[in-house]
């Protein structure tokens, strides 16, 4: 008790509450766009296209993992069960040793466009193999999806940081960690939250920015939002079943809050929800976030015709992300294109355009910069401690002020500008 008595009792007047009041309003402000590629998220260990490239590689080779209706799971050595997913999952190994024969390297991006081109039905390769193996009545297109969907998987489950984390649930833990290796970014974007809208635009799907809403002074708005939404999950914990409200996406969640995220090429928590239309056909019909815990494969929404009854997701459940070199063949699915109407307007209203971690090589997302950014009035600035040629050329391009530091680096005082 007499550790109690000592502690002083904390009243009402002193807790340091934020005086909204004093904030200025979001609506009339400036905006500033940044795009982070994947360099942005080297300093937690997340790997890059080449080091990602070969976790995928040794996954396929050493059948660490395994599939069951099309979900991923670990492999169990004892277990004999193979359904077509299975199948088609050990189809992958000779797969890539027939991709291998004209490439010196595994590129996991180039082989999802192997895998997408279908090319390998016409070899002896299906005829002799997998084609023995399957059902019979499977048509190839089908085919192609299940090796797409599985291979979206195993890439989807290696991208965690250096200690194998994809969530991030300790706030104080996190907090040292993110100041440690983010502090001058951190730090300028707490500065632009005063006065500007700050549309931050990443081709990451992992959730590391979005985690800094736990440091920064405003809230990171990423158009999804639980309120209002008619989809549900069943959360698992501590040996438990609940039902959760989802985030369900929406892009007119956009401009309530001083920074937007828009995550161009999709993200790991990112599902789509799929609804059966009168066609008998299941048609993605919107997109939710499914977090830690969530079980994707038991995905439902109210049903507006039958008060108090629920429509399931009529397909198979998983992570949606853009994968491969041809990423611009699905920016037209309505979700990608209303993210990459969202950059266009940004860029357009930028009064700065700010790039970290993005090596210059895509050539889809130049386009959108080239077309839609002032570059000729505006100051663009571009973080990489040794820019490629590459690199150098698109900044020569954009008229774009180098700065050759790491992320960790970086303070306020790199992006003053003379324009």
């Amino acid at each position: 008790m007499e550790h109690l008595l000592n502690n002083k009792v904390q009243t009402i007047n002193d807790v340091d509450v934020e005086d909204f009041s004093k904030q200025k309003p979001i609506k009339g402000r400036k905006r500033i766009s940044m795009l982070l590629g994947a360099g942005f998220s080297v300093p937690l260990g997340y790997p890059m296209g080449s080091c990602l490239s070969c976790k995928v590689q040794q996954s396929i080779c050493n059948k660490t993992i395994a599939f069951t209706n099309g979900i991923l799971h670990y492999a169990n050595p004892n277990s004999s069960h193979r359904d077509d997913h299975q199948k088609c999952f050990e189809f992958l190994l000779p797969l890539m040793n027939e991709y291998l024969k004209s490439k010196e390297k595994f590129d996991y991006e180039k082989f999802y466009d192997y895998l997408s081109s279908g090319c390998y039905f016409d070899g002896e390769l299906y005829t002799n193999t997998l084609k023995k193996d399957l059902n019979q009545n499977i048509e190839k297109e089908t085919l192609v999806n299940y090796l797409l969907n599985i291979y979206n998987q195993i890439v989807q489950v290696l991208i965690r940081d250096r200690e194998g984390r994809q969530y991030y649930g300790n706030i104080e833990q996190n907090r040292c960690e993110f100041l440690q290796n983010y502090q001058g970014f951190i730090d300028y974007i707490s500065l632009l939250v005063d006065d500007y809208i700050v549309d931050v635009h990443t081709l990451n799907h992992d959730l590391l920015f979005e985690s800094f809403s736990n440091i920064l002074k405003a809230e990171i708005n990423d158009g999804f939002k639980e309120y209002g939404s008619k989809y549900y999950g069943i959360l698992f914990c501590n040996g438990f079943e609940y039902t959760c409200r989802l985030q369900a996406y929406s892009s007119d969640n956009y401009d309530q809050t001083s920074i937007n995220l828009f995550k161009l090429h999709g993200s790991v928590n990112y599902v789509p929800f799929y609804k059966k239309g009168i066609d008998g056909i299941s048609r993605k019909t919107n997109y939710l976030k499914a977090n830690k815990g969530i079980n994707i494969n038991q995905l439902y929404m109210d049903d507006e015709n039958n008060k108090g009854e629920y429509l399931y997701s009529q397909s198979e459940r998983h992570s949606d992300f853009l994968t491969g070199t041809t990423k611009a063949i699905r920016y037209n699915d309505f979700f990608f294109q209303e993210l990459f109407c969202n950059f266009k307007c940004n860029l357009k209203n930028a009064e700065k355009l700010i790039i970290i971690g993005y090596g210059g090589k895509d050539k889809e997302i130049n386009k959108y910069i080239v077309d839609n950014f002032d570059y000729e009035h505006k100051p663009v600035f571009i973080v990489d401690p040794k820019p490629s040629e590459t690199l150098m050329n698109f900044a020569n391009r954009i008229n774009a002020q180098i700065i050759e530091k790491t992320v960790s680096e970086i303070d306020c005082s790199d992006f003053e500008s003379t324009k």
